[in-house]
């Protein structure tokens, strides 16, 4: 009785993000402010010397997880922003939801990214290209029980305490492994097919 309450609570707001159309990639907007665009110069990079021992079985060190790799160093291997023509690129979830985030965000070995991407309606891996962001690919994970419990008690504090289905890694296959938040361990790869569309498996 009590999950039938849950799902008749949510069902009018999930009828209308699933006939919401997606958005293609668009530059940031934003009021203009007094604030300055740019303050100071731009940084020279300062690369740490520093080597994390590779995994046998995950992706590309410093690109297959959260934070960088199986010891979750936080040590990437690419440059921060060093304030050289600066650009930055927003793409609108594919439901429009306003609020969602692409928390979790690592590359394949061919570059793309696969991201974990949230929204009040539920936890869904991103397929993308790296410099459009446009969407190649999308799988859609079990809703966390946190995220109805958030919405009855309208406490937030649900979501914040729960991390099930929220960190992934890419093993050597490009393949994501997560515990999802039914409770089961999932090995999601993706792949193309003769006609050029991108798909998730299991």
């Amino acid at each position: 009785m009590k999950e039938f309450f849950r799902i008749l609570c949510l069902s009018p707001a999930l009828l209308i993000l699933a006939c919401a159309e997606p958005h293609e990639p668009r530059p940031i907007e934003g009021a203009e402010g007094s604030a300055a665009r740019f303050i100071g110069k731009p940084a020279s990079a300062s690369p740490v010397d520093i080597s994390i021992p590779t995994h046998p079985y995950m992706g590309r060190q410093g690109l297959n997880a959260m934070h960088a790799d199986g010891y979750s160093s936080d040590v990437h291997p690419g440059d921060g922003p060093l304030g050289r023509n600066i650009q930055m690129n927003s793409r609108v979830g594919v439901t429009g939801v306003p609020g969602g985030q692409c928390a979790t965000l690592t590359f394949d070995s061919e570059h793309r990214l696969v991201a974990l991407c949230a929204a009040m309606t539920g936890f869904r891996l991103h397929l993308m290209e790296p410099r459009s962001l446009r969407l190649l690919a999308e799988y859609k994970l079990p809703i966390r029980p946190s995220s109805y419990d958030a919405i009855i008690h309208r406490d937030k504090s649900y979501i914040m305490e729960d991390s099930s289905g929220a960190y992934f890694y890419l093993d050597e296959q490009d393949r994501v492994v997560m515990a999802a938040s039914d409770q089961t361990i999932r090995r999601i790869g993706h792949r193309q097919d003769a006609e050029g569309n991108w798909s998730f498996h299991t």
